[in-house]
């Protein structure tokens, strides 16, 4: 659709093009997309003895596919062709590390050291110390585009994506650099230049200040960024516990546990804002969500837990 006229209308009244008119959105459920999950992994365990265990493995994998839910095919692709929209699964983690261990303290009854039972066994024995250590790289990150000064075609037709003129990379090396106040919204350094992006027709269409000449020749235009082309913030998360076995019965135990999560207090986000609007460029590639309480990546948090197993 070349014609500047025939753009113009279809930018005027979209709804007259559909294939049906009267209608609005009609989901349709096919199986239309495609998905593929390649991985290797490296498992390295000690069985229990002398009370010490662990558990540690490594995963490398890759996940491609054409959209990421059921009801989630939309995109800049026909639906007649979704293989075009093929790419890194928003949920895509290369690269995954997670490591278990448990040590029983060597003290009380029937270990090694204090195992004369009775009050020594009270005080000094039950006890075990245990921490879980994940480390996984980012989610790919989809970008799109904002307050261009160009018309395109309804987002029905298709999702809205901004050309690549350069390299982009998400970089977290100077989040701890950033100064005291980093934490505010507008003082946070960005992870990922805006300058690698254009809005479609890439560097020969003005980003602000755009003429007669230039919508007419800048409208209606794609954009060639994919989907999942960078990745964004990993994760890094370490769990510790302590606790304290007590047998009061033969069938009555008690349990005194301590747990600690984010121990190391890594910061932990979802990724950046990647919507690429020049009009106000300071919020892009700017984290903006805090760590949340009680889940994996949240922030530090302690439980104290008296546990009575019958």
């Amino acid at each position: 659709m070349n014609d500047p006229v025939l753009r113009n209308q279809v930018f005027a009244a979209a709804q007259n093009y559909r294939p049906f008119s009267h209608f609005g959105g009609i989901p349709v459920r096919s199986n239309f997309g495609h998905s593929t999950f390649h991985s290797g992994t490296v498992k390295l365990e000690k069985r229990l003895s002398r009370g010490l265990y662990f558990n540690t493995f490594y995963t490398f994998s890759k996940t491609i596919d054409s959209q990421d839910g059921d009801n989630s095919g939309n995109g800049v692709a026909p639906i007649t062709n979704r293989s075009l929209e093929k790419g890194r699964a928003g949920f895509d983690r290369n690269h995954r590390y997670i490591a278990v261990i448990n040590w029983e303290l060597p003290f009380g009854r029937s270990k090694r050291f204090l195992n004369s039972g009775g009050w020594k066994h009270w005080l000094f024995g039950g006890y075990e110390l245990s921490w879980i250590q994940t480390a996984e790289s980012g989610n790919p990150l989809t970008f799109g585009f904002g307050g261009s000064p160009y018309n395109y075609y309804p987002t029905f037709a298709g999702n809205r994506r901004p050309d690549v003129v350069g390299a982009p990379k998400f970089d977290f090396s100077q989040w701890a650099n950033g100064g005291g106040d980093r934490f505010t919204l507008q003082n946070r350094p960005a992870t990922i230049d805006i300058n690698a992006f254009r809005y479609p027709g890439g560097g020969a269409c003005p980003t602000t200040g755009a003429s007669t000449a230039d919508i007419a020749r800048c409208s209606f235009l794609v954009g060639n960024s994919g989907r999942g082309i960078v990745t964004g913030p990993g994760l890094l998360w370490s769990q510790i516990s302590a606790q304290k076995n007590f047998q009061i019965k033969e069938r009555l135990r008690a349990q005194l546990r301590w747990d600690f999560q984010n121990a190391l207090k890594t910061f932990n986000f979802t990724g950046p804002t990647t919507s690429v609007d020049f009009n106000n460029p300071r919020t892009f590639g700017k984290l903006t969500d805090d760590p949340r309480t009680a889940s994996l990546g949240g922030q530090p948090l302690m439980n104290l837990t008296l546990m009575l197993q019958w």
